[in-house]
């Protein structure tokens, strides 16, 4: 990621970009994915009130329910894209193994 960037955006913009871009491709790929992946990530978040770990929790979930249905390329993927989104919430990782990461709702 270009050093201009990191400069003027906060990591949870580039965070939600990252998710939005994972569900704009399962939306024009696989449309059904999209929606599996969307119900994850709202029981996540409405169970754990992280928006990380929802994304997280959605993303590992979707290529197996892309697996399990046959779509092996997609799959394939949406595990590519999995592991560029697993690198790219490294830092909330960090914060959500320390106990720092906010929660949806909470005040900064």
């Amino acid at each position: 990621m270009p050093r201009w960037w990191q400069a003027s955006a906060p990591s949870s913009v580039i965070s939600f970009k990252g998710v939005a871009v994972y569900i704009g491709i399962l939306l024009g790929l696989f449309w059904p994915a999209a929606i599996v992946f969307c119900v994850l990530w709202l029981a996540t978040a409405f169970t754990t009130r992280y928006s990380s770990l929802s994304a997280l929790v959605a993303s590992f979930i979707t290529p197996l329910f892309l697996w399990w249905f046959g779509h092996l390329a997609l799959a394939a993927l949406a595990v590519v894209l999995t592991l560029l989104l697993f690198y790219a919430h490294r830092e909330n990782i960090k914060r959500l193994q320390s106990g720092k990461e906010s929660r949806i709702g909470e005040k900064a």
